[in-house]
C-alpha cells in the first residue's frame, strides 16, 4: 500500500490512458486521512496508531483522524500519564501543595 497526504499517483506500470483515468478518480482526502492506493483504486483512510497521547490517565494510541484506538500503557498505582519531551509515558503522580516559587 502507498500512503499519500494529497493525491493518489498512478502506478509506474500503468498505461497513459489508464493513468489518466486513475488520476481523475483521485480526490483530496479530508484532514487526517491519507490516500491509500490498493488493487481497487485509491481510497481515503485514517492510519491506525499514528501517534500516542494521554487520555483518561493512561497512554493511548490514536489514529490519524484523532480517534482513540487501543491502550498503549496503563498507568496504575502512584503513576499517571504525563506528556514528556519524547512523548507520553506513565510517570509518578505529582501533587503541588502550593505555588511557592
Amino acid at each position: 500500500m502507498m500512503f499519500s497526504k494529497e493525491r493518489a499517483h498512478a502506478p509506474p506500470q500503468a498505461s497513459r490512458s489508464s493513468a489518466r483515468a486513475f488520476l481523475l478518480s483521485a480526490t483530496l482526502c479530508p484532514s487526517g486521512q491519507f490516500c491509500v492506493v490498493g488493487s481497487t483504486g485509491p481510497s481515503c483512510r485514517c492510519v491506525a496508531s499514528a501517534y500516542r497521547a494521554c487520555s483518561t490517565g493512561d497512554v493511548w494510541n490514536f489514529n490519524s483522524c484523532n480517534t482513540r484506538n487501543t491502550i498503549a500503557e496503563s498507568c496504575t498505582g502512584a503513576t499517571e500519564c504525563t506528556e514528556g519531551p519524547l512523548g507520553p509515558y506513565c510517570g509518578p503522580r505529582v501533587t503541588c501543595l502550593s505555588d511557592d516559587l
